[in-house]
């Protein structure tokens, strides 16, 4: 809004000077073309709110009669906080709508990816809705004017601006909006505090998220990776004639059975995460992948450990990585059911079983392997289903 604002007297003071020079493109007797992108889709669509409140802005100087008689159109598109759209997009306003200025695009991603563009071309990029230390380069970078400062020069801005002041602005803009500056400084201690206040926010969000159930594995999906499982185990069982002596094939088998079930899970988790826990849903992510994480890693460091310094150890991997597996679901116990226990239960279990099966023969198998991952993943559908009472249809 306070760029709206200074934006509008900026208009003021040069709308006088029209008549003495030519036009730039986007500007007339009758109107000024300003041009803007914001976040009005994809995760970060809450600033939406800012282009709508500087759209209302305009439209009420409009309503009072423009700028000496000169009409303001802000034409914003949706760029979705993403930098390749959002170069799409300011090309279309610059090369197709020909605007007179690119007005408080926000981001620093979307603004570096336009800046040198709009620089090359001396269209203003004006009040940048981003801290980026480059927004405030006017040697480097004289069409671009920052709006909120870096925390590093926040506090230094209102010496050290005036004193560099490039030949490419209009004579009177920096004293002009020296009076701006000293208030921006002013936001920067400010924007100081609600960085503080964020973390905090974050902080608290976090806590909730550890007091909160997990509802991101869907039942149906943990029941169709035990499924992937057990067709693994067909086709190594039919096609594999000799898994010990072929190990790089068997656990390339399973490593890929693993990196599918993950992908499968992880598409339902953020579903399932946005639904049920919605403004809690990244913390609650972050909290399941922290959780199982360290069991994912030891299980990939192991099996590349064993292959590398002790191949003859092979046999060992799959009992180990069913341990590994009911260590990573003891560790996220405390955000599921209690039930889920079991499951973890069952392949701390079963992982001992099978460590003390091969022993005898030092034999990979791909039922030794599979059956306990179908039972155990089965095991979990079920009491992930009958824990949260959900019919999985439903979701």
């Amino acid at each position: 809004m306070k760029a709206a604002i200074v934006a509008a007297g900026l208009l003021v003071a040069t709308a006088s000077f029209a008549e003495e020079r030519k036009y730039d493109p986007g500007a007339s007797d009758t109107e000024i073309r300003i041009g803007q992108t914001m976040a009005y889709s994809g995760p970060v669509s809450a600033f939406a709110a800012l282009g709508k409140v500087q759209a209302a802005y305009f439209r009420m100087i409009n309503d009072r009669g423009g700028i000496n008689g000169r009409k303001i159109n802000l034409i914003s598109y949706d760029d979705a906080a993403t930098p390749s759209k959002t170069v799409e997009q300011v090309r279309k306003l610059v090369e197709g709508d020909d605007v007179l200025f690119m007005f408080q695009t926000l981001g620093n991603a979307s603004n570096i990816a336009i800046q040198k563009y709009l620089n090359d071309r001396k269209i203003p990029q004006l009040f940048v809705a981003g801290r980026a230390t480059r927004f405030e380069n006017p040697v480097e970078f004289p069409w671009t004017m920052g709006f909120p400062p870096n925390l590093r020069t926040g506090r230094s801005w209102p010496t050290s601006y005036p004193s560099v002041r490039p030949h490419n602005y209009p004579a009177g803009l920096a004293s002009t909006l020296q009076p701006c500056m000293l208030c921006i400084a002013k936001l920067g201690r400010e924007m100081r505090e609600l960085d503080k206040a964020l973390a905090d926010i974050f902080a608290i969000r976090s806590q909730i998220a550890a007091g909160t159930a997990f509802r991101g594995y869907g039942p149906a999906t943990v029941a169709a990776t035990g499924g992937l499982a057990l067709a693994t185990a067909l086709i190594q069982f039919w096609w594999l004639d000799d898994p010990t002596g072929r190990p790089l094939t068997f656990f390339a088998g399973w490593a890929a059975t693993a990196l599918v079930s993950g992908a499968i899970i992880w598409i339902e988790m953020q579903a399932r995460s946005r639904r049920h826990h919605s403004g809690l849903a990244d913390a609650m992510i972050h909290q399941a992948i922290e959780q199982f994480l360290p069991a994912g890693v030891a299980a990939a460091l192991l099996a590349v450990m064993l292959w590398k310094f002790a191949p003859e150890t092979l046999w060992m991997l799959p009992g180990l990585w069913q341990l590994l597996v009911g260590l990573g679901i003891f560790a996220s116990v405390r955000s599921l059911p209690r039930t889920v226990a079991f499951a973890g239960a069952w392949y701390f279990v079963v992982g001992f079983m099978v460590l003390l099966l091969a022993s005898q023969s030092h034999a990979l198998s791909p039922w030794t392997m599979g059956l306990p991952f179908v039972a155990g993943q089965l095991l979990m559908a079920a009491l992930l289903h009958f824990a949260s009472g959900e019919i999985d249809v439903e979701d």
